[in-house]
Protein backbone atom coordinates (compact mmCIF):
# COMPACT_ATOMS: atom_id res chain seq x y z
CA UNK A 1 0.00 0.00 0.00
CA UNK A 2 1.37 3.41 -0.95
CA UNK A 3 1.89 6.20 1.56
CA UNK A 4 -0.87 8.37 0.05
CA UNK A 5 -3.41 5.54 -0.04
CA UNK A 6 -2.53 4.48 3.49
CA UNK A 7 -2.89 7.99 4.93
CA UNK A 8 -6.13 8.70 3.06
CA UNK A 9 -7.72 5.49 4.33
CA UNK A 10 -6.44 5.93 7.87
CA UNK A 11 -7.77 9.52 8.09
CA UNK A 12 -5.23 10.42 10.79
CA UNK A 13 -5.85 13.17 13.30
CA UNK A 14 -3.70 16.21 12.50
CA UNK A 15 -4.25 18.08 15.75
CA UNK A 16 -0.64 17.43 16.74
CA UNK A 17 1.42 18.31 13.68
CA UNK A 18 4.66 17.28 15.42
CA UNK A 19 3.50 13.68 15.84
CA UNK A 20 2.45 13.48 12.20
CA UNK A 21 5.71 14.85 10.78
CA UNK A 22 7.89 12.91 13.22
CA UNK A 23 6.15 9.71 12.13
CA UNK A 24 6.48 10.31 8.38
CA UNK A 25 10.09 9.21 7.93
CA UNK A 26 9.72 6.05 10.08
CA UNK A 27 6.51 5.25 8.18
CA UNK A 28 8.22 5.68 4.81
CA UNK A 29 11.03 3.41 5.96
CA UNK A 30 8.52 0.77 7.12
CA UNK A 31 6.68 0.89 3.80
CA UNK A 32 9.89 -0.13 2.03
CA UNK A 33 9.30 -3.64 3.38
CA UNK A 34 6.38 -4.35 1.05
CA UNK A 35 6.75 -1.72 -1.67
CA UNK A 36 10.51 -1.88 -2.25
CA UNK A 37 11.95 -5.16 -0.87
CA UNK A 38 15.44 -4.41 -2.21
CA UNK A 39 15.57 -1.09 -0.34
CA UNK A 40 14.24 -2.80 2.78
CA UNK A 41 16.94 -5.45 2.47
CA UNK A 42 19.62 -2.75 2.25
CA UNK A 43 18.23 -1.07 5.38
CA UNK A 44 18.42 -4.35 7.27
CA UNK A 45 22.17 -4.48 6.72
CA UNK A 46 22.57 -1.42 8.94
CA UNK A 47 23.15 -1.33 12.69
CA UNK A 48 20.53 0.08 15.06
CA UNK A 49 22.40 -0.49 18.36
CA UNK A 50 19.17 -1.54 20.05
CA UNK A 51 21.01 -2.85 23.10
CA UNK A 52 22.79 0.46 23.73
CA UNK A 53 19.78 2.61 22.88
CA UNK A 54 17.87 1.00 25.74
CA UNK A 55 19.90 3.23 28.02
CA UNK A 56 18.39 6.32 26.36
CA UNK A 57 15.22 5.97 28.39
CA UNK A 58 13.85 9.49 27.87
CA UNK A 59 14.35 9.28 24.10
CA UNK A 60 12.73 5.84 23.93
CA UNK A 61 9.78 7.04 25.97
CA UNK A 62 9.36 10.07 23.72
CA UNK A 63 9.25 8.00 20.53
CA UNK A 64 6.94 5.42 22.07
CA UNK A 65 4.45 8.16 22.95
CA UNK A 66 4.80 10.22 19.77
CA UNK A 67 5.77 7.89 16.92
CA UNK A 68 4.97 4.31 17.88
CA UNK A 69 1.62 5.32 19.37
CA UNK A 70 0.77 7.47 16.34
CA UNK A 71 1.54 4.72 13.81
CA UNK A 72 -0.27 2.00 15.75
CA UNK A 73 -3.21 3.91 17.24
CA UNK A 74 -3.84 6.98 15.07
CA UNK A 75 -2.97 5.36 11.75
CA UNK A 76 -4.34 2.01 12.97
CA UNK A 77 -1.44 0.05 11.47
CA UNK A 78 -1.01 -2.44 14.32
CA UNK A 79 -1.91 -5.28 11.92
CA UNK A 80 0.67 -4.13 9.38
CA UNK A 81 3.72 -3.29 11.49
CA UNK A 82 4.87 -4.69 14.82
CA UNK A 83 6.30 -2.63 17.67
CA UNK A 84 9.63 -4.38 17.12
CA UNK A 85 9.71 -3.26 13.48
CA UNK A 86 8.86 0.31 14.44
CA UNK A 87 11.60 0.38 17.09
CA UNK A 88 14.07 -1.15 14.64
CA UNK A 89 13.34 1.55 12.06
CA UNK A 90 13.58 4.31 14.67
CA UNK A 91 16.98 2.93 15.64
CA UNK A 92 18.15 2.84 12.04
CA UNK A 93 17.18 6.48 11.61
CA UNK A 94 18.75 7.44 14.93
CA UNK A 95 22.10 5.82 14.12
CA UNK A 96 22.34 6.14 10.34
CA UNK A 97 20.24 9.18 9.44
CA UNK A 98 21.92 12.39 8.36
CA UNK A 99 20.46 15.85 8.72
CA UNK A 100 20.74 18.37 5.90
CA UNK A 101 19.36 21.90 5.94
CA UNK A 102 16.15 20.67 4.27
CA UNK A 103 15.56 17.08 5.31
CA UNK A 104 16.70 14.01 7.21
CA UNK A 105 17.58 10.91 5.23
CA UNK A 106 19.31 7.54 5.26
CA UNK A 107 21.80 6.76 2.52
CA UNK A 108 22.34 3.00 3.01
CA UNK A 109 25.63 2.75 1.12
CA UNK A 110 27.17 5.74 2.87
CA UNK A 111 25.99 4.40 6.23
CA UNK A 112 28.16 1.30 5.72
CA UNK A 113 31.35 3.36 5.33
CA UNK A 114 33.54 3.59 8.42
CA UNK A 115 34.81 6.79 9.97
CA UNK A 116 38.35 8.06 10.00
CA UNK A 117 39.23 11.54 11.22
CA UNK A 118 41.83 11.55 8.44
CA UNK A 119 39.51 10.45 5.66
CA UNK A 120 40.43 9.37 2.15
CA UNK A 121 37.01 10.18 0.66
CA UNK A 122 34.25 12.72 1.11
CA UNK A 123 30.48 12.92 0.77
CA UNK A 124 28.86 15.34 -1.66
CA UNK A 125 25.16 16.13 -2.10
CA UNK A 126 24.15 17.01 -5.63
CA UNK A 127 21.18 19.20 -6.57
CA UNK A 128 18.94 16.12 -6.90
CA UNK A 129 19.67 15.01 -3.32
CA UNK A 130 21.90 12.16 -4.44
CA UNK A 131 24.83 11.30 -2.21
CA UNK A 132 28.14 10.96 -4.04
CA UNK A 133 31.20 9.42 -2.38
CA UNK A 134 34.34 10.76 -4.01
CA UNK A 135 37.93 9.74 -3.32
CA UNK A 136 40.06 12.75 -2.43
CA UNK A 137 43.40 10.93 -2.65
CA UNK A 138 44.59 8.10 -4.89
CA UNK A 139 43.27 4.79 -3.55
CA UNK A 140 44.89 1.51 -4.46
CA UNK A 141 42.62 -1.41 -5.22
CA UNK A 142 41.48 -3.00 -1.98
CA UNK A 143 41.91 0.15 0.12
CA UNK A 144 39.06 0.68 2.57
CA UNK A 145 37.02 3.79 1.80
CA UNK A 146 36.73 6.00 4.87
CA UNK A 147 34.88 9.25 5.47
CA UNK A 148 34.84 11.75 8.31
CA UNK A 149 31.71 11.77 10.47
CA UNK A 150 32.57 15.21 11.87
CA UNK A 151 33.42 18.58 10.36
CA UNK A 152 36.99 19.87 10.17
CA UNK A 153 36.22 22.24 13.03
CA UNK A 154 35.35 19.66 15.67
CA UNK A 155 37.96 19.32 18.39
CA UNK A 156 39.23 16.04 19.77
CA UNK A 157 37.27 16.35 23.02
CA UNK A 158 34.03 17.00 21.14
CA UNK A 159 34.73 14.20 18.66
CA UNK A 160 35.34 11.62 21.36
CA UNK A 161 32.18 12.66 23.19
CA UNK A 162 29.95 12.62 20.11
CA UNK A 163 31.32 9.39 18.68
CA UNK A 164 30.37 7.64 21.89
CA UNK A 165 27.13 9.50 22.51
CA UNK A 166 25.79 9.45 18.95
CA UNK A 167 27.22 6.30 17.35
CA UNK A 168 28.30 4.29 20.41
CA UNK A 169 31.94 3.77 19.46
CA UNK A 170 35.35 5.13 20.39
CA UNK A 171 37.37 6.33 17.42
CA UNK A 172 40.71 4.57 17.13
CA UNK A 173 42.02 6.36 14.03
CA UNK A 174 45.59 7.62 13.78
CA UNK A 175 44.50 11.21 14.33
CA UNK A 176 42.59 10.52 17.54
CA UNK A 177 45.50 8.45 18.88
CA UNK A 178 48.09 11.14 18.16
CA UNK A 179 48.38 14.07 20.63
CA UNK A 180 49.68 16.26 17.79
CA UNK A 181 46.80 15.20 15.50
CA UNK A 182 49.12 14.17 12.66
CA UNK A 183 51.35 17.17 13.29
CA UNK A 184 48.53 19.70 12.88
CA UNK A 185 48.30 20.66 16.57
CA UNK A 186 44.63 21.48 16.01
CA UNK A 187 43.94 21.07 19.72
CA UNK A 188 47.14 22.47 21.22
CA UNK A 189 47.13 25.17 23.88
CA UNK A 190 49.94 27.55 24.79
CA UNK A 191 51.65 26.95 28.13
CA UNK A 192 50.75 29.86 30.45
CA UNK A 193 54.28 29.83 31.87
CA UNK A 194 55.44 31.55 28.69
CA UNK A 195 58.18 28.99 28.09
CA UNK A 196 57.21 28.54 24.46
CA UNK A 197 55.74 25.13 25.17
CA UNK A 198 52.51 23.58 23.93
CA UNK A 199 49.92 21.59 25.86
CA UNK A 200 48.47 18.64 23.95
CA UNK A 201 45.70 16.13 24.65
CA UNK A 202 45.02 14.24 26.77
CA UNK A 203 47.37 14.81 29.69
CA UNK A 204 47.83 18.46 28.64
CA UNK A 205 51.45 18.44 29.78
CA UNK A 206 53.71 21.19 28.49
CA UNK A 207 56.29 19.79 26.08
CA UNK A 208 58.88 22.12 27.64
CA UNK A 209 58.27 22.30 31.42
CA UNK A 210 56.52 18.87 31.47
CA UNK A 211 53.83 20.09 33.87
CA UNK A 212 50.13 19.27 33.44
CA UNK A 213 48.62 22.74 33.65
CA UNK A 214 44.98 22.03 32.75
CA UNK A 215 42.52 19.16 32.91
CA UNK A 216 40.44 17.98 29.96
CA UNK A 217 37.42 19.66 31.56
CA UNK A 218 39.34 22.94 31.78
CA UNK A 219 40.19 22.78 28.10
CA UNK A 220 36.60 21.90 27.16
CA UNK A 221 35.36 24.88 29.19
CA UNK A 222 37.84 27.20 27.43
CA UNK A 223 36.66 26.00 24.03
CA UNK A 224 32.96 26.23 24.90
CA UNK A 225 33.39 29.76 26.23
CA UNK A 226 34.94 30.93 22.95
CA UNK A 227 32.45 28.97 20.82
CA UNK A 228 29.52 30.56 22.65
CA UNK A 229 31.05 34.00 22.19
CA UNK A 230 31.52 33.35 18.46
CA UNK A 231 27.99 32.01 17.98
CA UNK A 232 26.33 34.76 20.00
CA UNK A 233 28.19 37.62 18.33
CA UNK A 234 27.99 36.22 14.78
CA UNK A 235 24.19 36.05 15.08
CA UNK A 236 24.07 39.79 15.83
CA UNK A 237 26.49 41.04 13.18
CA UNK A 238 25.46 41.28 9.53
CA UNK A 239 27.97 43.66 7.98
CA UNK A 240 31.21 42.32 6.55
CA UNK A 241 33.27 45.02 8.24
CA UNK A 242 31.74 44.29 11.66
CA UNK A 243 32.48 40.59 11.38
CA UNK A 244 36.05 41.25 10.29
CA UNK A 245 36.66 43.60 13.20
CA UNK A 246 35.14 41.07 15.61
CA UNK A 247 37.30 38.19 14.32
CA UNK A 248 40.42 40.34 14.36
CA UNK A 249 39.70 41.33 17.95
CA UNK A 250 39.53 37.64 18.93
CA UNK A 251 42.88 36.93 17.29
CA UNK A 252 44.47 39.77 19.23
CA UNK A 253 42.75 38.96 22.54
CA UNK A 254 43.64 36.63 25.42
CA UNK A 255 42.20 33.75 23.40
CA UNK A 256 45.15 33.95 21.03
CA UNK A 257 47.45 33.67 24.04
CA UNK A 258 45.57 30.63 25.35
CA UNK A 259 45.10 28.66 22.12
CA UNK A 260 47.95 27.76 19.77
CA UNK A 261 47.80 29.57 16.43
CA UNK A 262 46.99 26.20 14.82
CA UNK A 263 44.11 25.42 17.22
CA UNK A 264 40.93 24.50 15.37
CA UNK A 265 39.05 27.52 16.75
CA UNK A 266 41.81 29.88 15.58
CA UNK A 267 41.74 28.12 12.21
CA UNK A 268 37.97 28.57 12.03
CA UNK A 269 38.31 32.30 12.64
CA UNK A 270 41.08 32.62 10.04
CA UNK A 271 38.97 30.68 7.55
CA UNK A 272 36.14 33.19 8.09
CA UNK A 273 38.54 36.10 7.58
CA UNK A 274 39.86 34.50 4.38
CA UNK A 275 36.29 34.50 3.02
CA UNK A 276 35.58 38.08 4.12
CA UNK A 277 38.79 39.91 3.18
CA UNK A 278 38.43 41.32 -0.33
CA UNK A 279 34.77 40.42 -0.63
CA UNK A 280 32.75 43.08 1.19
CA UNK A 281 32.23 46.84 1.71
CA UNK A 282 35.19 48.62 3.33
CA UNK A 283 37.25 45.50 2.71
CA UNK A 284 37.30 45.16 -1.06
CA UNK A 285 40.85 44.71 -2.32
CA UNK A 286 40.95 48.29 -3.62
CA UNK A 287 40.19 49.47 -0.07
CA UNK A 288 42.68 47.20 1.70
CA UNK A 289 46.30 47.98 2.45
CA UNK A 290 48.97 45.79 0.90
CA UNK A 291 49.89 44.57 4.37
CA UNK A 292 46.33 43.40 5.01
CA UNK A 293 46.20 41.63 1.64
CA UNK A 294 49.48 39.93 2.50
CA UNK A 295 47.98 38.87 5.82
CA UNK A 296 45.11 37.21 3.94
CA UNK A 297 47.64 35.35 1.79
CA UNK A 298 49.48 34.23 4.94
CA UNK A 299 46.22 32.97 6.46
CA UNK A 300 45.46 31.03 3.27
CA UNK A 301 48.89 29.39 3.29
CA UNK A 302 48.68 28.57 6.99
CA UNK A 303 45.15 27.20 6.73
CA UNK A 304 46.03 24.88 3.84
CA UNK A 305 49.26 23.68 5.49
CA UNK A 306 47.54 22.86 8.79
CA UNK A 307 44.31 21.36 7.47
CA UNK A 308 45.96 19.24 4.78
CA UNK A 309 47.58 17.21 7.56
CA UNK A 310 44.17 15.91 8.67
CA UNK A 311 42.19 16.26 5.43
CA UNK A 312 44.58 15.54 2.54
CA UNK A 313 43.92 15.51 -1.17
CA UNK A 314 41.41 17.35 -3.35
CA UNK A 315 38.74 18.91 -1.17
CA UNK A 316 36.27 21.73 -1.70
CA UNK A 317 37.69 23.78 1.19
CA UNK A 318 41.23 23.53 -0.25
CA UNK A 319 40.07 24.59 -3.71
CA UNK A 320 38.12 27.52 -2.22
CA UNK A 321 41.13 28.64 -0.15
CA UNK A 322 43.47 28.35 -3.13
CA UNK A 323 41.08 30.54 -5.14
CA UNK A 324 40.99 33.21 -2.42
CA UNK A 325 44.79 33.17 -2.24
CA UNK A 326 45.17 33.52 -6.01
CA UNK A 327 42.71 36.43 -6.10
CA UNK A 328 44.68 38.26 -3.42
CA UNK A 329 48.00 37.58 -5.15
CA UNK A 330 46.59 38.79 -8.47
CA UNK A 331 45.50 42.11 -6.98
CA UNK A 332 48.88 42.67 -5.32
CA UNK A 333 50.90 42.04 -8.47
CA UNK A 334 48.46 44.10 -10.54
CA UNK A 335 49.48 47.21 -8.57
CA UNK A 336 52.95 46.92 -10.14
CA UNK A 337 51.70 47.25 -13.73
CA UNK A 338 51.87 51.03 -13.90
CA UNK A 339 55.55 51.40 -13.06
CA UNK A 340 57.64 48.45 -14.27
CA UNK A 341 61.28 48.23 -15.27
CA UNK A 342 62.50 45.22 -17.27
CA UNK A 343 63.24 43.20 -14.12
CA UNK A 344 59.79 43.98 -12.71
CA UNK A 345 58.20 43.04 -16.02
CA UNK A 346 59.68 39.53 -15.90
CA UNK A 347 58.58 39.10 -12.27
CA UNK A 348 55.04 40.36 -12.96
CA UNK A 349 54.74 38.24 -16.09
CA UNK A 350 55.88 35.05 -14.34
CA UNK A 351 53.65 35.73 -11.36
CA UNK A 352 50.58 36.23 -13.54
CA UNK A 353 51.40 33.03 -15.45
CA UNK A 354 51.59 31.12 -12.16
CA UNK A 355 48.30 32.63 -10.96
CA UNK A 356 46.63 31.86 -14.30
CA UNK A 357 47.74 28.22 -14.09
CA UNK A 358 46.39 28.09 -10.54
CA UNK A 359 43.04 29.56 -11.60
CA UNK A 360 42.69 27.04 -14.43
CA UNK A 361 43.33 24.25 -11.92
CA UNK A 362 40.67 25.75 -9.62
CA UNK A 363 38.18 25.89 -12.52
CA UNK A 364 38.77 22.21 -13.33
CA UNK A 365 38.28 21.21 -9.68
CA UNK A 366 35.14 23.32 -9.32
CA UNK A 367 33.74 21.86 -12.55
CA UNK A 368 33.38 18.45 -10.90
CA UNK A 369 31.60 19.76 -7.83
CA UNK A 370 27.97 18.67 -8.01
CA UNK A 371 26.27 21.44 -6.08
CA UNK A 372 26.59 24.55 -3.99
CA UNK A 373 25.75 28.10 -5.03
CA UNK A 374 28.93 29.45 -3.44
CA UNK A 375 31.16 27.07 -5.38
CA UNK A 376 29.34 27.80 -8.64
CA UNK A 377 29.77 31.53 -8.06
CA UNK A 378 33.43 30.93 -7.25
CA UNK A 379 33.85 29.08 -10.55
CA UNK A 380 32.26 32.01 -12.41
CA UNK A 381 34.67 34.44 -10.72
CA UNK A 382 37.64 32.18 -11.45
CA UNK A 383 36.74 32.06 -15.16
CA UNK A 384 36.32 35.84 -15.21
CA UNK A 385 39.66 36.37 -13.44
CA UNK A 386 41.50 34.01 -15.77
CA UNK A 387 40.20 35.90 -18.82
CA UNK A 388 41.31 39.20 -17.28
CA UNK A 389 44.80 37.84 -16.59
CA UNK A 390 45.10 36.49 -20.14
CA UNK A 391 44.41 40.03 -21.40
CA UNK A 392 46.95 41.47 -18.95
CA UNK A 393 49.61 39.03 -20.19
CA UNK A 394 48.95 40.13 -23.79
CA UNK A 395 49.30 43.77 -22.66
CA UNK A 396 52.62 43.01 -20.91
CA UNK A 397 53.96 41.29 -24.03
CA UNK A 398 53.50 44.41 -26.15
CA UNK A 399 55.11 46.78 -23.63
Amino acid sequence: MSECKLLSEASPVYEDQNKFYESLMPLRALLQRDLYPNSWSRLQRLEDHSDKRKLEKETLKYFEENVESYIINDLKLNNLFSKQEIHRVLGLIRINGIQTTEYRAIYPTMALINNSCVSNSRCIHDDDNNMIIRAQIFLKEGTEIKIGYHSLFTGIIGRKYHFNKTWFFDCDCMRCNDPTECGSDLNALVCPKEDGGLLRPFDWKCDVCKEAVYSTKDVWDFEMELLKKLTKTESKLNKCCELIEFYESILSSKSSQLFASSHYLMMKIKSNLISLYGNGPKYYYSQMSNDLIKKKIEYCTEFINVMMKVDPGDTDWKTATEFEKLQAEAFLVQTKLDDMNEKDKIYVQNTFKRILAGLKDVIIKLSIEESGKNLKEMKRKAIESSKTIEKILIYIDIL
